[in-house]
């Protein structure tokens, strides 16, 4: 039986030769459990404990490290991807131009204390920045309550 199993694996092997991603395949065969009958012992020959695929295991390490590595990245450009999203910096609509706009009119203020109309544009400005700052905010929650929810069910998986 032990035989028979090491042919067909074998011929298995001659098969697939030519297979695109094919490793080849090895019987592993222990000691059967010998018996005794008074001061002798009868060897009972072998037994398949196992068919194992040969691989070299430094390059499937490599190859286990280097997927790893993509995952991270991928994932990481994927997560970064939406926080730039969030800035919107791309368009002149993003905080930078908010912000900007904000200290502009504070400096426009401090050269016209007295004028009225400023004083309206600082403060409508700094309502507009305080809407952003509200929105990032609760946009990058969004992000981190859905990051948080992914790795929990990758810890569940």
């Amino acid at each position: 039986m032990a035989t028979r199993k090491q042919l067909e694996t074998t011929g298995h092997n001659v098969s697939n030769v030519n297979t695109e991603g094919y490793s080849r395949q090895r019987v592993e065969l222990s000691t059967a459990t010998p018996v005794g009958r008074g001061n002798h012992v009868m060897g009972t020959g072998v037994r398949v404990q196992a068919v194992k695929r040969i691989h070299d295991r430094l390059i499937q390490e490599k190859l286990n490290e280097s997927t790893t590595n993509f995952k991270y990245a991928e994932e990481r450009d994927l997560q970064l991807y939406q926080i730039e999203d969030v800035y919107n910096e791309v368009d002149m609509d993003g905080f930078s131009s908010t912000l900007s706009k904000f200290f502009n009119s504070w400096r426009e203020l401090a050269n016209q204390p007295e004028n009225e109309t400023v004083r309206s544009i600082v403060r409508e400005d700094a309502k507009v920045l305080i809407n952003d700052i509200r929105d990032i905010r609760s946009r990058l929650g969004e992000i981190k309550h859905h990051i948080d929810r992914k790795i929990e069910r990758s810890v569940e998986d």
